[in-house]
């Protein structure tokens, strides 16, 4: 930890105030070491270590290290506790640079403020958009849905509906233009009584009378199937039929 996060209730403790100016002065060392080294305030193998590094690593001397105080004791085991340490802030502090780590950044510091470009928008929350986020995200939405509407109905470059998508589309352009090159151009009536019989029709049956009818070069639409029964069927000549 950078910092040391001393509650005042903690100075106000029992065990600080019965303490003596030296023993306080040595705590504070004690307790700014700890928070460096984040250990939860025990420094493991105190009772070995000599003179010289409590000097250097603490700022304080062995003799005031082993002091007998309420605000830090040397153990048995040889390990050094210093009393009142901010274990909840150094968990506090653990959990923010696991979750940057998880994240992606690095330490365990804030990431920099960003300055948003005019044309975009930054939130400090994603989960909380900004009111203006919000319509522009339906309005990308509607584009979105309405774009898709139109692809689901076939239209033309004169904006008829069609029944049909795909290969009626192009036979359907075929007999507009067949119609203008015959003289005989479609009118807005007779399109949408066409449409309406072509509706009624599957796609390839649909377009298998179009083409139909332009082979033939005729004006109106005419149902291959209906053409061929209309047709007379030629009977094979008899015996019979023949002047001896």
């Amino acid at each position: 930890m950078n910092w040391i996060n001393i509650h005042t209730d903690t100075l106000r403790s029992e065990a600080y105030l019965g303490a003596e100016p030296v023993e306080r002065a040595t705590w504070l060392n004690l307790m700014g070491w700890c928070c460096s080294q984040e250990n939860s305030g025990i420094i493991v193998g105190a009772a070995d270590w000599p003179d010289r590094k409590w000097q250097q690593l603490c700022g304080i001397t062995k003799e005031e290290a082993t002091l007998v105080s309420e605000l830090y004791r040397l153990g048995t085991n040889g390990d050094l506790t210093v009393s009142l340490y901010p274990i909840d802030k150094q968990e506090e502090v653990l959990i923010k640079r696991l979750t940057a780590k998880i994240n992606g950044k690095k330490g365990g510091r804030p990431p920099k403020e960003t300055q948003a470009k005019p044309t975009s928008v930054i939130l400090d929350n994603p989960e909380e958009p900004t009111l203006q986020t919000v319509k522009r995200r339906e309005g990308k939405e509607k584009g979105i849905e309405r774009k898709e509407k139109e692809k689901e109905i076939p239209t033309n470059p004169q904006g008829e509906v069609l029944p049909h998508g795909g290969d009626f589309t192009e036979s359907w352009k075929r007999w507009q233009r067949h119609r203008k090159e015959i003289k005989k151009p479609l009118q807005p009536t007779m399109i949408e009584s066409q449409l309406k019989k072509l509706s009624k029709m599957s796609e390839s049956d649909a377009v298998a009378m179009i083409e139909h009818t332009i082979e033939k070069g005729w004006q109106g639409m005419v149902d291959p199937k209906e053409t061929n029964q209309s047709q007379p069927i030629k009977k094979q000549p008899t015996a019979s039929s023949y002047k001896l």
